[in-house]
């Protein structure tokens, strides 16, 4: 007779993961590389085999695999507010604005949490070994990895509405506000589906694909036996690029400037910039580092054999452009748009200015990261006129600080 007992669910297939990647668990005891641990406050303690995580706007909550239970935690000051007991194998969680949604995968179930109250609303059975999850408003998206499937459930009652099959292991699941992407692990594929039908729109082909996360307008991936993270073009479904990461990647998530990856096999998380995919720097955390998870200012990260959430705090710091405007030549007649990119603590603040860079006595547009000058001819042009040869800059500030862009040059020929 065969029989599978929980809550071990993830720490089995964590151990099956480093079995495909044909290595020993042994590579968990790799010295951590990168930024010191100094970088990081000491390590909260929470309940056993920390798996989940997610920030609600002021708290971080811990999902715990083998105690079976949730913390809620003060992100400003790491204290431990509460421990609901969810069910066996308390896994991944969701936010959806006021609710905490958590997969228990030892009773094939979800349990739906007040965030505010920080009570139990309901608890619903949905399937064989419940895994990643996410929400697009309307609906909560469940991955079944036991039984093979997504699974749609109504986010108002809990009631499941839809059993989508999608084939061997599928793990975690993504909102891009208009389609859900499903990692299907086991067929070394990814979906993506439509909300409203759960009609397949898209499949891709990438190596162990695992999580999955949106950052505005690209999908990123980590492939786990290829050690890197893909990224898709949402809108084309054009695979943009496959970039190096930390060995064994396990979790991504995005802090509204970069990319980070949870990496099992060294202990550590890699950040990664946004813009081109590029590694910026590599952390030691905790022992087998879980999910990863940004409250604004910090990094959280669970460590699944440490029973305990590592916080990597940075100082704050203006922002950086990643891609400045550039200059633009165009007929008369015709408008030029710039634009600028810039990495670093959101929310970001734009101003554009006419002039030279530095010179404030012009302000033009409406403060967004975009400027599209008047076309010339137009009478618009009594108030800032446009010359054959006119000067434009932004400055991006933030919370911390600005920086300023260099002078681009809008030329104008006949």
């Amino acid at each position: 007779m065969k029989q599978i007992d929980f809550p071990v669910g993830h720490f089995l297939r964590s151990r099956v993961f480093f079995v495909l990647l044909g290595i020993s668990l042994l590579a968990c005891t790799a010295i951590p590389v990168g930024a010191e641990m100094t970088n990081a406050r000491q390590a909260i303690p929470v309940g056993t085999g920390p798996v989940g995580i997610a920030f609600d706007g002021s708290h971080i909550w811990v999902a715990n695999e083998i105690s079976g239970d949730v913390y809620k935690i003060l992100a400003a000051t790491g204290t431990v507010l509460q421990t609901l007991a969810t069910g066996p194998g308390a896994q991944y969680l969701a936010f959806d604005g006021t609710s905490i949604w958590v997969t228990n995968c030892g009773s094939g179930s979800v349990t739906k949490i007040d965030a505010d109250q920080g009570t139990i609303i309901g608890n619903y059975k949905i399937g064989v070994m419940p895994d990643g999850l996410a929400v697009d408003g309307t609906y909560v998206w469940v991955a079944d990895y036991g039984g093979g499937s997504v699974v749609k459930l109504q986010a108002s009652t809990g009631a499941v509405l839809q059993t989508i099959p999608l084939g061997r292991n599928p793990r975690f699941v993504a909102f891009d506000g208009a389609y859900i992407w499903v990692t299907v692990t086991g067929d070394d594929k990814v979906v993506k589906l439509r909300p409203g039908t759960g009609e397949i729109v898209g499949t891709w082909t990438l190596s162990f694909p695992y999580a999955i996360v949106f950052d505005g307008k690209y999908m990123w991936i980590t492939c786990g036996k290829a050690n890197t993270i893909a990224r898709i073009d949402a809108d084309t479904g054009t695979i943009v690029g496959n970039y190096p990461t930390g060995f064994a990647p396990n979790w991504i998530a995005f802090d509204g400037a970069y990319i980070w990856t949870s990496n099992q096999g060294p202990n550590t998380i890699s950040q990664h910039r946004a813009s081109d995919g590029s590694l910026v720097e590599t952390y030691g955390v905790g022992k087998r580092p879980q999910c990863v998870a940004s409250d604004g200012l910090n990094m959280w990260v669970t460590n699944g054999d440490d029973n305990s959430v590592s916080v990597l705090s940075f100082p704050c710091m203006a922002p950086s452009i990643t891609i400045p405007p550039a200059s633009r030549a165009l007929r008369r007649g015709s408008p030029a748009t710039l634009t600028v990119v810039a990495a670093g603590v959101t929310p970001f603040t734009y101003q554009w200015y006419q002039g030279a860079s530095g010179n404030t006595l012009t302000p033009v547009g409406n403060g967004v990261v975009s400027y599209t000058t008047p076309s010339i001819g137009s009478n618009s042009f009594t108030l800032y006129p446009i010359r054959d040869k006119t000067a434009y800059w932004v400055r991006v500030g933030n919370s911390c600080g600005h920086v300023d862009s260099d002078t681009v040059m809008v030329k104008v020929f006949e």
